[in-house]
């Protein structure tokens, strides 16, 4: 029989942490290699400064690292050996920050699957093997910790911390060993070094070292003398990191000037209680309360784990100082993150208390605690599991912003810089470190709100080239001023979302128009939209630029050729052969027929000894596999434009 149970036992570990494994590997990418959550890419510029690697010198790490000067180390130094494995591995060559962010998120789901782990066997030592299987599942499963426990950020492994802390704690009381008691310890330390807040993770360990001296176990001195040590000499450390480079980020900065009012603020406490409780669920949790109120009337004795009243008492600060940090909305949203150490308290609880309500089953017969219990583990599982499969559909299509920065690698001449609205959802999105943007292309990009009144001209003259924003951003903006702007501008594209998940259509513009208007249709497939020309000062050079749209989808992948040429011979004494637009964007793949396809800049040059006179330019398209030109509706191969060298 023996043999059975601890069969069972094992067969429901590895059962908990497959599912936990699952569940974050179909979730933890998101929508990377764009990074959507902008705390991973501070963790990731603050190691590059710790590191001191040049990329972060070209970056400007070192204004995180002045920000977060003395953050917590712990999980920056993993963030670290992740970095300089990837530098080592990939040779020195440049390493996108979504890259970094990927890996840093496979070690995040690490963390997830050991907290599963550790809830399980705390929960099976405090309630058996039932009450550990649902705490090991309700961490693995619960939607706010799924989207939230595999971030490439410090949380993580804070809840890992903190669950070795619970774990040692409950360890340590049920086999009454002041070694547990230091795993316990070690883990409340790991929690602090990894973000300061969780100094509640010591109430539970330090419980049962008071709870063990209080027994009169022997050793006791020993261990309080070692313990003692341990902890003075990471809290000096600590300390003197604070002293010599504080933090000044924004929370910090309103812990330090309003600490006393966040902290009791009581408006901020009830939403992070909501937030706290929010990945059970209230009527779980009444249900659960519940049936264990209609049991525990009819025991004949009722004994209280002294592990359990340390739990509440570590629940009880999670609260309050969250927030300081943070106002979590009462919701199950980003900032979750600052309450999760308190969920899982919760969820060692909850799971105890159906546990024990089961196993009284076979003692006292009471249907309706019975009913209770399962309507509680119900009314969790059924909509979590539905949630779970709604956050796994979420992150299948891409984001908008990854949609628009594959389009522009691809599709758009670096010629000036983009502007976009300055509160906009795409306005990092060249922006290397802080987007994970790893196109070939290099775009330059600005910031700032339109102001009434503004000529597209204007903007034209500081190089802005470029204006975008989305739907949301247009909501926003919208005037008649603000209309009657982008009626001027010249349209270049629309992208749509795949889902309504994936973010707000986005609308992208060139500021002005071709200087040369043409609208001649080559091969009833492509439209020669027009073109801008500018001698050089030489007189004997031209620069170009063209503007196509595909008024039907083209049925090869065409070149465009430009010859330049006397007045009244067709003999090319200068001529240029290349792709329409860039060459990673052929015309078969020009599908959308309200896209306009410009050129990158087009130089054409004369021989020296050419005189001076009228001239012409020749300009086509022609499938460069059978050399067959595409002709103009008069039957034409070219479109002429005259020119004159000086």
């Amino acid at each position: 029989m023996s043999w059975f149970r601890h069969r069972k036992r094992v067969m429901l570990f590895i059962a908990v942490l497959v599912v936990a494994a699952l569940a974050r590997l179909l979730t933890f990418e998101r929508f990377l290699p764009l990074t959507d959550y902008a705390d991973e890419l501070n963790m990731y510029m603050l190691a590059l400064d710790w590191r001191g690697a040049p990329l972060g010198e070209a970056y400007g790490a070192e204004r995180v690292g002045d920000w977060l000067g003395s953050y917590p180390p712990l999980f920056v130094w993993g963030e670290m050996g992740v970095q300089s494995a990837l530098d080592k591995a990939e040779g020195g060559r440049w390493i996108a920050s979504g890259t970094v962010v990927f890996w840093t998120r496979l070690l995040s789901v690490g963390f997830g699957i050991l907290t599963a782990a550790l809830l399980f066997d705390t929960g099976q030592v405090i309630g058996g093997l039932l009450a550990g299987t649902l705490a090991g599942l309700a961490w693995a499963l619960a939607v706010p910790i799924l989207e939230f426990n595999s971030l490439a950020i410090p949380d993580p492994l804070v809840y890992l911390m903190c669950a070795a802390a619970l774990w040692g704690a409950a360890r340590a009381f049920k086999q009454e060993s002041f070694r547990w008691v230091l795993v316990g310890v070690i883990g409340a330390i790991g929690a602090i070094y990894t973000k300061y807040v969780p100094i509640y993770a010591l109430i539970p360990p330090l419980g049962a070292m008071v709870w063990l001296t209080y027994q009169r176990k022997p050793g006791a001195l020993r261990w309080w003398i070692i313990i003692g040590v341990v902890g003075a000499l990471t809290a000096g450390l600590l300390l003197y990191s604070i002293t010599n480079h504080p933090l000044t980020n924004g929370e910090a900065k309103a812990a330090q000037q309003n600490g006393i009012h966040l902290l009791l603020n009581a408006a901020r406490n009830w939403d992070n209680l909501r937030t706290m409780i929010a990945p059970l669920g209230v009527v779980a949790l009444a249900l659960a309360a519940g049936s264990l109120l209609l049991v525990l009337p009819r025991a004949k004795k009722i004994h209280v784990s002294p592990f359990i009243v340390s739990l509440v008492l570590y629940t009880l600060p999670v609260v309050p100082l969250s927030a300081l940090v943070s106002d979590t909305g009462g919701r199950a949203g980003g900032e979750i993150r600052h309450v999760m150490p308190g969920v899982m308290a919760v969820i060692l609880l909850w799971s105890v208390a159906l546990a024990l309500v089961m196993h009284r089953w076979r003692t006292f017969s009471r249907p309706l605690a019975r009913v209770a219990a399962m309507l509680s583990l119900v009314v969790w599982i059924v909509p979590t599991l539905a949630g779970d499969l709604a956050l796994v559909v979420r992150f299948i299509p891409p984001n908008i912003v990854y949609q628009l920065w594959t389009w522009s690698d691809i599709s758009l001449p670096a010629d000036g810089l983009i502007m976009t609205p300055t509160t906009s959802a795409i306005t990092f999105t060249w922006n290397r470190p802080w987007s994970g943007y790893n196109g070939q292309t290099d775009f330059k990009w600005w910031t700032e709100d339109y102001t009434p009144g503004s000529m597209p001209a204007d903007y034209a003259k500081r190089g802005i080239t470029y204006y975008t924003f989305t739907d949301d951003d247009r909501k926003t903006l919208d005037t008649p001023d603000f209309r009657a702007f982008v009626d001027q501008l010249q349209p270049i594209k629309v992208i749509h979302p795949q889902a309504p998940s994936a973010g707000s259509t986005v609308y992208f513009y060139r500021m002005l128009p071709p200087e040369n208007p043409s609208g001649v249709v080559l091969g009833n497939q492509i439209q020669f939209v027009g073109y801008d020309l500018a001698p050089t000062a030489s007189g004997k050079s031209f620069n170009l630029r063209f503007y196509w749209k595909a008024v039907h989808p083209p049925t090869s992948n065409y070149s465009v050729f430009v010859h330049l040429t006397a007045a009244k011979d067709q003999t090319p004494i200068a001529q240029y052969d290349g792709a329409p637009t860039t060459p990673r964007y052929l015309t078969l793949q020009w599908n959308d027929p309200a896209e306009l396809h410009i050129s990158g800049d087009i130089t054409i040059t004369a021989p020296d000894d050419t005189p001076a006179g009228d001239y012409r330019l020749q300009i086509g398209l022609y499938d460069f596999t059978s050399g067959v030109r595409l002709t103009t509706p008069d039957g034409q191969d070219s479109i002429e434009v005259p020119i004159q060298i000086k």
